[in-house]
């Protein structure tokens, strides 16, 4: 790799680290300066996970008329200017609520700006061959700071009071935006060179090459299916360990830690498993492998013995495919799509995958009412096998290395997506 990663690398460990104390950093500060009760953490929580859903697909259009790199910097700046304000209202005991509801809102709406434009400009930084390696690298940095993030959250919290501790994500963000600052690499490739149609059109634009790609679009579908399944676990799994299996809360946690261990190893192999095995298989495998985990969970309420066994092999399992699929995924969605749509292309594919996670947690819980918490959980896994399945009929089975990009010039007509609704045909 170029030598202008590694920095990029450490500024978005750092960018992330900072993230993720932030996210835990704001509710202690909610409830210890602001005297926030449980309505106002939901109120909070909702405001922190909103962005994404809101502005997720709109984010790649605005990436692809912004250079990347500045995107960026602004984004660490803007982070790191929100929280000074705090820091000196909860100082001065005039910390109210709807401060927190602001900064959580606007902080992540500068995340989604900030993710959308890393995945676009990392292949100005690395060789084609070498995406894979650098995702994984990227993935490592975000699981160790979900990882280290709530507990330094907690000690910073106890060690400066929870307005002081909030300047060490300030810090945190100002040494990755000078680090950004600090290379010199250029981003090849048209930014949008014809007038602008609109948001929508252009996003549009996105939405219709992420469909038309034989590779990606199978690909966006069959993971986007996997999360609503996935989701349909998610949304009951820890009243199922905790009410059926009784598991006590050290436990649940526990199972949380596994599943971050894994994470971790999983990233740091990601790279040399997709070597070894090539890129079309690690993604098959993956999904497979993911799909063999969640049915250890139903499994575990075969036998009171096995139960904690199967739930920790099920953590770990999942925590090392995650990785793995993810770092192939937007390395094909880097090397695939042409560069000034790469914005729109990964705003979209982040958006189609991610956005059947909340229906699939609320269909869980139906379910779950309906048919029973260790039923909905075996039905849903087998729904993420027959994912995993759904791409063995594509080109992705046999495909071994990142094939090179198809030329697509900024004054292609984006697919016809007003009347008929392409992605519900399938499925996704």
């Amino acid at each position: 790799m170029g030598s202008a990663f590694p920095r990029f690398w450490a500024g978005q460990t750092l960018s992330a680290l900072g993230s993720q104390v932030t996210v835990f950093a704001l509710p202690l500060l909610a409830t210890s300066t602001a005297g926030a009760g449980a309505m106002d953490l939901g109120l909070l929580g909702a405001a922190q996970m909103a962005p994404p859903l809101l502005f997720g697909l709109p984010a790649g259009s605005w990436v692809d008329r912004l250079p990347r790199r500045a995107t960026l910097i602004c984004a660490d700046l803007g982070r790191a200017l929100l929280l000074v304000p705090l820091m000196v209202l909860g100082w001065q005991g005039a910390l109210r609520l709807w401060h927190l509801y602001a900064v959580a809102f606007l902080s992540g709406c500068l995340t989604v700006a900030a993710t959308t434009a890393c995945q676009a400009f990392l292949p100005a930084l690395v060789e084609p061959q070498r995406l894979v390696e650098a995702n994984a690298r990227l993935g490592a940095s975000q699981s160790l700071a979900r990882l280290l993030g709530p507990a330094m959250a907690g000690v910073l919290v106890a060690w400066m009071t929870a307005p002081l501790a909030l300047g060490v994500d300030v810090l945190s963000f100002l040494v990755s935006a000078a680090l950004l600052a600090w290379l010199r690499v250029g981003e090849s490739g048209p930014r949008v060179t014809r007038p602008s149609r609109g948001l929508w059109r252009d996003t549009a634009e996105g939405l219709g090459f992420l469909w038309r790609q034989p590779l990606l679009g199978p690909l966006a579908t069959c993971a986007g299916l996997f999360n609503l399944f996935g989701g349909m676990i998610l949304g009951v799994y820890f009243l199922y360990v905790t009410r059926e299996l009784g598991m006590e809360p050290r436990q649940v946690g526990s199972l949380g830690a596994v599943f971050g261990l894994g994470a971790l190893v999983g990233a740091l192999l990601a790279g040399r498993l997709t070597a070894r095995l090539g890129v079309g298989p690690a993604l098959v495998g993956a999904l497979a492998l993911g799909a063999v985990a969640d049915l250890l969970i139903p499994a575990a309420g075969l036998h009171e013995a096995a139960a904690l066994p199967l739930l920790v092999a099920a953590q770990l399992l999942i925590g090392l495919t995650n990785p793995l699929f993810q770092s192939n995924v937007l390395a094909l969605y880097q090397a695939l799509t042409p560069e000034h749509l790469r914005g729109r292309v990964g705003a979209a594919l982040r958006f189609l995958v991610n956005a059947l996670l909340p229906v699939g947690s609320l269909l869980g819980g139906v379910l779950g009412e309906a048919l029973g918490l260790r039923q909905s959980i075996l039905l849903a896994a087998l729904g993420t096998g027959l994912c995993a399945l759904g791409l063995l009929p594509t080109p992705l089975r046999g495909l071994r290395s990142l094939p090179a990009p198809v030329e697509v010039t900024p004054s292609t007509p984006p697919a016809d997506l007003s009347g008929g609704t392409p992605l519900a045909r399938r499925g996704g």
